[in-house]
């Protein structure tokens, strides 16, 4: 059995559920190799809720969840990997679990059963001095439906949950006879919990969730008898030799997130593990270098790829972009902190009084914190290296409550004491709060109300930027390589907002003659000639822009899909309709927007002559963010599916089944000498899908096989008129050459005598299998003769 590196070359997302299973995976693991996959990096596996397909509620942080296949598929499919020199990184969920169904968790129905008296009463953070010592669960479609309450020997039940009864509370319960509504109700006021209707939870909750989600309560993983039975089962997997690296969900919301990366680190024992975080970076913001960890999953890559190929559009009125975009997000940040997180806050007010001591009004307190939160521009301050980032937002907190007539002086400078103060639990609990904040601000409302191109709508970019320049790219890359070289680089994930491709092709609508600015005022005043006017035209930009991006060269999204995404879209949006509150006329309109562009008529039309300008520079788009991700510095992750062309929205979207014999048969047919040109790869699915997993599996391959050859970075020089759309960098022997604007560049008649220089010598041109013998500057024109990307592998020994 070979051993594998203690960090990986590259890794490819597998999404284990109950209909594709650790057996599954196992069975893909020939394709994989030949794909040339190195690391497998599944989602998670422990006891999660029935039916979940992404494993994030877990029930039972002890258990492997047997749906996904359990220890003996987990232990045999390690094996396998194992043999092959490969490694196995699996998706861990320390901040929370799943209690939607009290008898699967343990830990939670001990809870319920015995209040703050339960040995597992330390494992959650409840605030027991609301509610009279009682935990509120707002599980109830009313507070009518109690009377469809059941009682039982086993507890309570109803809508199929079941709740535990506290030992000696049910004494004078008959079982034997019917038990009336008014006994269930008397027994009901004796236990340790309150069952409400859900409405409320988002004022009267008294346990720390994920997000707004109150089926997902938070965990104490800074407790070390928590830290230790939620992680067991993981680092006896560890020990047993069966996974070798650890995708860390959510740090954001941890008490310390940074004494929880040490103490993960004491599972692997002998070494320092491979530990990657799924932390959104924003605004310049770095992740904190005294971490023990790899780095982030890499959305902060992500950004820099898709930009740096808009890096050729010119930006006009950025400055005015930006303050529209701060503006909503700052707007949809107060609506989370006012409404859908009032009980965090209310509960940060309180507990400014009870545990720091601060003098002040409740509500001034309530409005200060949230305010605060509002203006904070990243995800959650790291005290005591984040001060700067909270500085800044008590200035601007400062600013806006003068101007909205609050008076907040000394309340600000009481809570700057407060929330300054690494080790005050109420800064630890503002900390553990601000990032639910941005996540709901940002990503679940701003994004859907903000359209400059929806393609930049996605986590951990600033959607008001457009583009990077080659400078600016070059610089991040090599700060990447110097800092953080095996950190994570993605383009598609489970959370993406959109698969890269359909990105790319979002962005290629920049490339189309005149812009694209006019041409869609256009088309959504055809939906508003045809009398559909969804009275936003932000979201409706973002739904035609879906539409076009969902569509490869041959087949466009089916209806059902596009559907399921538009009302996604407008509740998330929540302006005109939400997940609580659904409006029925509007998301009829919904409907009506999306049945035009699949019937026939002049919006079909457009859409159509739309596409036919587009593909050729989506497909370019593509293939040049797969090149530079595949070959940047850090290690890129494949998201299942996307080796080829994927044109996913959304989750669920983008958690469809995978078509791995497609995928093989594709393979299979470039390994016999396939070679798709380019007429083909930009007009036909077949032909993009080839040429996408040509240049996927070659990139995977010489990383994985020839790691030493991508352990420094050099930016090339480019001349000549059209050097702007031409970016490339040696990774020691290994040259990547994209096109970049390739609209511009069409309309420009071409590359002309642009150049690029390169070191002379043998070179082989690994996609066309072409010989090169370099002395001088290479011709674009020829360089991208096949293909509007090149890889030139330097024949030489390092």
């Amino acid at each position: 059995m070979s051993a594998p590196h203690q960090s990986p070359t590259n890794t490819y997302r597998l999404q284990i559920t109950a209909d594709f299973t650790l057996e599954d995976a196992k069975e893909q693991l020939p394709y994989l190799r030949s794909l040339g996959i190195d690391w497998l990096y599944l989602s998670p596996l422990l006891d999660s809720e029935s039916g979940s397909d992404h494993g994030y509620d877990v029930v039972n942080p002890q258990r492997i969840d047997t749906d996904r296949g359990g220890r003996f598929a987990l232990e045999a499919l390690a094996d396998d990997v194992h043999q092959h020199g490969g490694g196995v990184l699996v998706d861990i969920v320390p901040n929370h679990v799943g209690v939607a169904t009290p008898e699967d968790n343990p830990f939670w129905w001990d809870v319920l059963m015995h209040g703050q008296e339960s040995e597992h009463a330390c494992f959650f953070d409840i605030d027991f001095d609301a509610h009279d010592g009682k935990i509120f669960l707002p599980v109830l479609g009313s507070e009518d439906d109690l009377d469809q309450l059941s009682l039982g020997p086993g507890g309570f039940e109803i809508y199929g949950n079941k709740y535990p009864v506290a030992p000696g509370t049910a004494d004078d319960v008959d079982f034997q006879a019917p038990i009336g509504p008014e006994m269930i109700r008397e027994v009901l006021s004796r236990q340790n919990y309150v069952l409400a209707d859900w409405r409320r939870g988002d004022t009267e909750l008294n346990y720390r969730r994920f997000f707004t989600i109150t089926s997902l309560a938070g965990v104490r993983v800074e407790d070390p008898t928590v830290f230790e039975a939620t992680h067991r089962r993981v680092g006896q997997w560890i020990r047993d030799g069966w996974v070798d690296g650890l995708r860390v969900d959510h740090p954001d919301g941890l008490a310390d997130p940074s004494a929880y990366f040490d103490q993960l680190q004491t599972l692997f024992e002998h070494q320092r593990g491979y530990v990657v975080v799924e932390k959104i970076l924003e605004n310049g913001e770095v992740l904190p270098m005294h971490w023990p960890v790899a780095g982030t999953t890499g959305y902060d890559a992500l950004a820099h790829f898709d930009r740096v190929l808009n890096g050729s559009v010119h930006h006009e009125g950025r400055d005015h972009s930006v303050a529209i975009y701060n503006g909503l997000l700052y707007a949809a940040q107060r609506e989370v902190t006012d409404g859908p997180l009032a009980a965090e806050f209310h509960r940060l007010a309180r507990e400014c009084v009870s545990k720091a001591g601060l003098q002040a009004d409740h509500d001034e307190l309530l409005e200060g914190l949230r305010q605060i939160a509002a203006c904070l521009d990243v995800y959650r301050s790291y005290l005591p290296a984040g001060e700067d980032y909270l500085d800044e937002a008590f200035v601007e907190a400062r600013e806006r409550s003068a101007a909205t007539g609050w008076d907040l002086n000394k309340v600000y400078s009481k809570l700057y004491r407060v929330l300054t103060d690494p080790q005050n639990p109420v800064a630890i609990r503002f900390q553990q709060t601000t990032g639910m904040v941005m996540a709901k601000g940002a990503e679940d409302r701003a994004f859907y109300r903000f359209c400059l191109l929806s393609s930049l709508n996605e986590v951990g970019a600033e959607p008001a930027k457009l583009s990077l320049t080659r400078e600016e790219f070059h610089q991040a890359q090599a700060e990447r390589q110097a800092a953080w070289p095996t950190a994570m680089t993605c383009l598609s994930t489970h959370d993406t907002k959109r698969s890269e491709d359909v990105r790319a092709r979002i962005n290629a609508l920049t490339q189309l003659s005149g812009g694209w600015r006019k041409p869609r005022m256009e088309v959504l005043q055809l939906f508003v000639d045809a009398g559909v006017d969804l009275l936003d035209d932000e979201l409706a930009l973002i739904l035609l822009e879906a539409a076009i991006g969902a569509w490869s060269p041959e087949t466009r999204i089916t209806q059902e899909r596009l559907l399921a995404y538009a009302h996604k879209a407008a509740r998330e949006n929540g302006r005109h309709t939400s997940w609580i509150d659904q409006n029925a006329d509007y998301e009829q309109s919904l409907e009506d927007f999306v049945a035009l562009c699949y019937q026939d008529g002049p919006i079909r039309e457009r859409l159509e002559e739309i596409h036919a300008h587009l593909t050729e520079h989506a497909v370019t788009n593509s293939l040049a963010a797969k090149a530079l991700q595949l070959s940047a510095p850090g290690v890129p992750d494949v998201y299942q599916g996307c080796e080829i062309f994927d044109y996913s929205l959304v989750d669920p979207d983008n958690r469809r089944p995978v078509d791995y014999s497609y995928r093989q048969d594709l393979l299979n047919q470039l390994s016999n000498g396939w070679q798709p040109t380019w007429d083909e790869a930009s007009r036909t699915d077949r032909g993009a899908d080839g040429l996408k997993l040509l240049l996927t599996s070659t990139l995977l391959r010489l990383r994985r096989d020839e790691r030493d050859r991508f352990q420094r970075y050099r930016p090339l020089l480019v001349s000549g008129e059209r050097k702007e759309n031409l970016l490339a960098f040696d990774r020691g022997g290994l040259i990547t050459a994209v096109t970049r604007g390739s609209g511009q560049l069409a309309n420009a008649g071409g590359w002309g005598e642009t150049k690029l220089l390169i070191d002379s010598g043998h070179y082989t041109e690994l996609l066309t299998g072409e010989r090169l013998h370099v002395t001088g500057p290479v011709l674009a024109r020829e360089l991208f003769a096949s293909y509007p990307v090149a890889l030139l592998y330097r024949e030489y020994s390092l």
